[in-house]
């Protein structure tokens, strides 16, 4: 029997113990956050806004019609610096199409969190997906594929055929190196979301021809890394 890929992920559990959204605002209110900020429907732009003014808190909302969405930004008045600072970011940070750790770590600082809080936010997220603005692709390779890779410094997959497989609805288990069949490697890497979307569609599973490998190298956002035993390297 072939190993099934899926047993290495399992769904995301829901958080627990995340403030709701009344701490936040007790929270800046206090001065222990400087700025909070929700996405949500007009009903909730009307709660926050009344909550926020419950606690002399200034709200700020800003519509953005390319994701239909609305934000709230609730801060004081002294912070309100920010509020522009943190849209400007989103204005420029695409540039070159993508997002990056650079930007990332400057929206957290924005929203209040310390440098302890943003280098272990950036290490969770690097450990969940190869590159920002991507999607994530997988194999499973054996030694002689490795080798391969590894011989072109894992720039790409080479010019073998390879399988790729996506996991758009679960988390990889913290188990999952002690899960893998002898001899093999879980690969990942970050591609252009169109090319992938183009050459995987809907399917969570697909054996690719070298001239498509080809392609998928081409569109690659990241090195290929490999699972270890102390995360993915």
């Amino acid at each position: 029997m072939s190993f099934d890929p899926a047993r290495l992920f399992e769904r995301p559990r829901s958080p627990r113990g995340v403030s709701s959204d009344a701490v936040e605002l007790d929270a800046v209110a206090a001065g222990k956050k400087p700025m909070a900020m929700f996405v949500g429907d007009d009903d909730e732009v009307a709660q926050w806004s009344a909550h926020a003014g419950t606690r002399n808190l200034v709200a700020t909302c800003h519509a953005d019609p390319k994701l239909g969405e609305v934000h709230v930004f609730v801060t004081r008045a002294d912070q309100l610096w920010r509020i522009p600072a943190y849209l400007a970011l989103w204005e420029t940070a695409f540039v070159d199409g993508r997002w990056s750790d650079a930007a990332e770590n400057l929206a957290s600082f924005l929203l209040g969190y310390s440098k302890a809080e943003r280098k272990a936010w950036l290490a969770r997220q690097r450990h969940a997906f190869p590159a920002w603005t991507a999607a994530t692709v997988y194999a499973l390779l054996t030694d002689p594929e490795r080798a391969v890779i590894e011989g072109l410094g894992r720039r790409c997959f080479g010019s073998q055929p390879v399988t790729l497989f996506t996991r758009r609805d679960g988390v990889l288990k913290a188990s999952a190196v002690t899960q893998l069949p002898r001899g093999q490697t879980l690969a990942r890497a970050g591609l252009d979301v169109a090319t992938a979307h183009r050459l995987l569609g809907t399917a969570t599973t697909r054996a690719l021809t070298t001239k498509q490998v080809a392609t998928i190298n081409a569109a690659m956002l990241s090195n290929v890394q490999f699972l270890t035993k102390s995360g993915w390297r």
